[in-house]
């Protein structure tokens, strides 16, 4: 990916995760997550709900834990 792709991308990142092998990873939203992981975006949404941080077990990846970003990305 060339910087400014790069630069796009973590602007819209409105989560980050680390599994427990230390990997993180950025997410624009739940679903995505969910999909990255193999969890159910719903168990993300009841962790998360009044959190910044919270965590969940992966069905294939172990302990996960997001946090949500306060994205300030506003399009020109």
């Amino acid at each position: 990916m060339d910087i400014a792709s790069l630069k796009d991308f973590i602007n819209h990142a409105n989560y980050i995760c680390v599994d427990s092998n230390g990997i993180l990873s950025a997410h624009k939203n739940l679903r995505e997550i969910a999909s990255y992981y193999n969890i159910n975006h719903s168990t993300i949404s009841k962790a998360l709900k009044g959190e910044t941080i919270a965590h969940c077990k992966s069905k294939t990846q172990g302990n996960i834990v997001i946090r949500r970003l306060s994205n300030n990305y506003t399009s020109d």
